[in-house]
């Protein structure tokens, strides 16, 4: 039997979903809707507040060939590769842990 993370089974997959970072989410929502985008981000803070998942969202929104009111439209060809994990546009969005001697 194979366990699954409920981090990863219950991973939010639109803006609206993401709970308890309304100020980020409107941030990123406006600078999409305003073609107004970073050429980086950078995403900090303790473990289990959203870096991951939100970053993951705002670069599906970023490619996104037609975006809905600055969210990923989920329909397009780019949103389907990458929420399948095939876009090689957007590679893996997991931070890389430093093993210290």
């Amino acid at each position: 039997m194979s366990y699954t993370a409920l981090y990863r089974k219950f991973r939010p997959v639109e803006f609206e979903d993401v709970k308890g970072q309304e100020h980020i989410i409107t941030t990123l929502k406006n600078q999409i809707e305003a073609n107004r985008i970073g050429h980086a981000y950078l995403f900090c803070g303790t473990r289990g507040t959203g870096k991951t998942t939100v970053a993951k969202i705002f670069a599906k929104a970023v490619n996104c060939e037609h975006p809905v009111n600055g969210s990923p439209c989920g329909e397009c060809a780019m949103c389907r590769s990458i929420a399948a994990g095939t876009s090689m546009n957007v590679p893996c969005a997991r931070p890389f842990r430093r093993e210290l001697p």
